[in-house]
């Protein structure tokens, strides 16, 4: 089964817009190096370059690499097309309101899943 993830920003709540398909490790590795695309984020802004075009076995985009200066410092994680963040609990539950949601609180979170609680701390 497919899954596409993107580099998305909690902070400002916006994704790079990849769209990887089945791109987590991939991804990770480029998060780790996010500030030195920071930096080669700055320089494209300086320059005035658009965005890049990247092709792969599993991805085909363009993307701004400005979209790491600008998220510089921020709080940027994986996510998955159906919601997942790393390092959160990610549980799908049926709520008291037959609504089926995501938990996104941190990884291990007190507590149990419903409508009652709010299930958006960071």
């Amino acid at each position: 089964m497919s899954c596409h993830w993107d580099l998305h920003c909690l902070t400002c709540n916006e994704g790079l817009g990849v769209h990887w398909n089945h791109g987590d490790d991939e991804l990770r590795t480029i998060l780790a190096k996010r500030e030195i695309l920071a930096d080669i984020g700055a320089l494209s802004k300086k320059l005035g370059f658009g965005p890049l075009r990247s092709e792969g076995p599993n991805w085909n985009n363009e993307f701004d690499i400005g979209w790491f200066d600008t998220h510089r410092g921020h709080d940027i994680r994986l996510r998955s097309e159906y919601g997942d963040i790393d390092h959160r609990c990610n549980h799908y539950w049926y709520c008291e309101c037959e609504t089926r949601k995501l938990c996104v609180r941190k990884e291990g979170h007190e507590g149990e899943h419903s409508c009652k609680t709010k299930d958006t701390d960071t």
